[in-house]
């Protein structure tokens, strides 16, 4: 049996497969987490599954002392060569081990980083660990799909140009996850990349946090605080704090 997906699909492609998702989007998502959690200047930060950083860096020109924990090297890399003046601590390693204790005021998991895992016990280690992380009374906030949406609206097949790159993704639901499939043409090269997350529902996640000591406190539909519906709302935005 191979190493799983996520070793392997956080390359240099994936920065252009989502070249999208970038610095601009996430100045507009970060003010809007800052205005749901109340988040004070100046309090420590971290963001778990970073990527290349795009959350970090609003973070930091917010004033936020943030550290950046991901699995990727490559994005790692691509973090740091964007660090600058940020002062950003980036640490690489597995949300499954999160190597901090009692050390933030905010844990914040951004664009569907988790549910990664095949078991159980694996996700709810990642919650375990974002409680042991966040300082008494710290707060956390999970940006997750809504399975109930992803199962109405899921798009089975799209295909784009992206800079040099013909990119086609498939999309289907097998069993209790979601996976996409991403084929990547670069003249004559052709790379293969996959991606799959649980479907976990609210009350799923939210009985993994209980048994984690996490304190779910409010859950909305988007980052803009709209009410969650489970079938309509395009997010699941769980917010809490160390219990």
């Amino acid at each position: 049996m191979g190493e799983p997906w996520y070793v392997h699909s956080f390359t240099e492609d994936y920065l252009k497969i989502y070249a999208h998702r970038n610095d601009e989007a996430a100045e507009q998502e970060v003010a809007q987490i800052v205005n749901v959690l109340g988040m004070k200047k100046g309090s420590a930060v971290l963001d778990l599954c970073c990527g290349h950083g795009r959350h970090s860096r609003a973070l930091a020109r917010r004033g936020f002392q943030v550290t950046g924990l991901d699995l990727s090297q490559v994005l790692l890399a691509e973090a740091e060569k964007r660090n600058g003046e940020f002062g950003i601590r980036y640490v690489q390693g597995d949300v499954r081990h999160i190597p901090f204790t009692d050390e933030f005021d905010y844990v914040l998991n951004l664009f569907t980083s988790f549910g990664y895992f095949e078991t159980r016990k694996e996700n709810l280690s990642v919650f375990r660990g974002i409680r042991s992380a966040l300082k008494t009374n710290g707060q956390f906030l999970i940006d997750f799909l809504n399975p109930g949406y992803v199962k109405r609206n899921l798009v089975p097949y799209t295909e784009r140009q992206a800079d040099k790159l013909f990119i086609v993704e498939r999309r289907q639901i097998q069993g209790n996850q979601v996976v996409k499939t991403i084929e990547v043409r670069e003249g004559e090269q052709v790379r293969h990349y996959k991606e799959q997350v649980q479907l976990f529902t609210y009350e799923e996640m939210e009985e993994m946090m209980k048994e984690a000591r996490l304190k779910v406190t409010d859950v909305y539909g988007s980052l803009e605080q709209e009410a969650y519906d489970p079938v309509h709302s395009p997010r699941m935005i769980i917010i809490g704090e160390r219990g």
